[in-house]
């Protein structure tokens, strides 16, 4: 399993140059925010990103980059904890800045002087590796996931009429006193470091690509990926998300250094038993696929699985390719993103925020609402109907909630009997079922069960992230018997 750092207390969305500080609560928990970290003793700590210079080529990178100490983690004791914040030095109004918190070992944290470091090993630590970089010891998700605020605007004048009633005649107290009663902020953002094999060039980041002249985040693609700080169970992140987003970077790139290998089958860091190079193979054919992912949530592996394969050498497709195949015509990957309609809007917002990524038209990247319960998915989801063959479902974190699993089972067999599909010699067909999952309650694994006998779908499991220990996300692939086809 996976935690991340995140807010209680989020940032407000305005603040009075006047009032110097505002309060935030920091917490470190789970993936659901129902599990505070109760591990060892964690070092927050925070910087101000000028939103200005945030698409600058360095992203605030500096080899003098100060930080402060924020607090000391401990758990639950210390989860409400209200923390007040100074304001950057260099604010100035309407100017808008970013707040950036990040957790470290308390045996490994940098050292202090007058409550101050400096981190010149990392000068980009509200980064998320998604492939860690060969020389480093750590693995994707040990420690808590930084995060980012939304923009913080600097003003001059009072949110409401609260200064014209007010008798406090301090512009300090009468600044703070309106600060606290701003709306506080409702989403936060996470910014991940993927692996390409682009060649580096000097200057800005073209094309969300990082030319820093940094080795370890030269030719990086970084995404940038929002969530609410509600409850939503749809607007956040999940652990099996992002546990598969890491397998398949770790599927594509080997752990020989972030960035500039390319995908060899000698040095993948996993087991490369039939399956896990079937969708190896699958991924990289240059006639191209087409995938469609159930229950997206906020985007995270549809996205990521895009802008991994964008890269000019994965993605070097031509359309001589499809010459004599009269359904890949045009575009040869095309990837289907789907959920409720509740669940679009964020979505869409990653997606668009994100496009540069994924601009060159190597790879089509789809929304389409989805419901489950629909007695004919093809009818309520019209965007299916682009598909004219299915060749991989991919999903992360669908079983939390097994009441829905006879509407999952019913979808997944439309989804394999629907499509023109090309049995292999191996007397399987239709389409491969790529699925992460992270046990919240044993009663889950039902559902493999369910596939077997209802859809013929027998799923074997090829790896797992282990994250920060516990429960991991383990890693399924499924095929279709096709004697076993209702």
């Amino acid at each position: 399993m996976f935690y991340y750092v995140s807010f209680l207390r989020p940032p407000p969305q305005k603040v009075l140059i006047t009032s110097k500080t505002f309060s935030i609560c920091p917490q470190v928990a789970n993936d659901l925010r129902t599990e505070f970290y109760e591990g060892d003793p964690l070092d927050l700590y925070f910087a101000w990103l000028p939103e200005a210079s945030f698409a600058s080529a360095s992203h605030g990178a500096s080899q003098n980059l100060m930080t402060r100490k924020l607090t000391t983690w401990k758990g639950a004791s210390t989860a409400y904890k209200e923390i007040e914040i100074s304001l950057p030095p260099a604010a100035k109004v309407q100017d808008e800045w970013r707040l950036a918190l990040w957790a470290r070992s308390t045996t490994t944290s940098p050292n202090e002087e007058n409550n101050k470091t400096t981190d010149n090993a990392d000068p980009l630590p509200w980064l998320i590796e998604l492939k860690r970089h060969a020389t480093e010891n750590t693995d994707f998700g040990s420690a808590p996931f930084p995060v980012l605020s939304e923009p913080i605007l600097i003003v001059a004048d009072e949110f409401t009429t609260l200064e014209s009633h007010s008798k406090t005649k301090s512009r300090a107290k009468r600044g703070s006193r309106a600060t606290a009663m701003a709306p506080k902020q409702e989403r936060i953002e996470r910014m991940y470091l993927l692996p390409t094999t682009h060649s580096a060039v000097s200057g800005p980041i073209e094309h969300g690509i990082i030319c820093d002249g940094s080795d370890r985040l030269r030719s990086s693609t970084i995404l940038r990926l929002t969530e609410q700080t509600s409850f939503d169970l749809d607007k956040k992140v999940w652990d099996s998300g992002l546990g598969l987003a890491a397998w398949l970077a770790n599927l594509l790139f080997p752990r020989s250094g972030l960035g500039m290998a390319k995908p060899s089958e000698n040095r993948l860091p996993m087991v490369l038993n039939p399956s896990t190079i079937d969708i190896r193979d699958l991924l990289l054919n240059p006639r191209g696929f087409s995938a469609v992912e159930l229950g997206t949530g906020i985007g995270v592996v549809s996205l990521m699985l895009t802008a991994l394969l964008e890269s000019s050498e994965l993605s070097g497709y031509s359309s001589d390719d499809a010459v004599g195949d009269p359904v890949r015509t045009t575009c040869s990957r095309k990837i289907l993103a789907t959920d409720l309609a509740s669940a679009m809007p964020l979505i869409m917002h990653n997606f668009k925020q994100n496009a540069s990524t994924y601009s060159s038209g190597k790879i089509q990247l789809q929304t389409g609402v989805l419901d489950w319960d629909s007695t004919n998915i093809f009818e309520s989801c019209p965007d299916l109907g682009d598909f004219r063959t299915l060749d991989l479902i991919f999903m992360a974190d669908v079983t939390y909630n097994t009441t829905s699993f006879p509407s999952l089972i019913r979808t997944i067999h439309s989804l394999v009997t629907s499509w023109t599909q090309n049995p292999n010699s191996d007397g399987c067909g239709g389409p491969r079922i790529l699925m992460a999952y992270k046990e919240r309650d044993p009663s889950e694994r039902q559902l493999w069960d369910m596939a077997a006998k209802q859809v013929g779908v027998f799923f074997e499991r090829v790896g797992g992230v282990e994250g920060a220990g516990e429960m991991e996300v383990e890693i399924w692939i499924g095929r279709c018997i096709v004697s076993e086809l209702n």
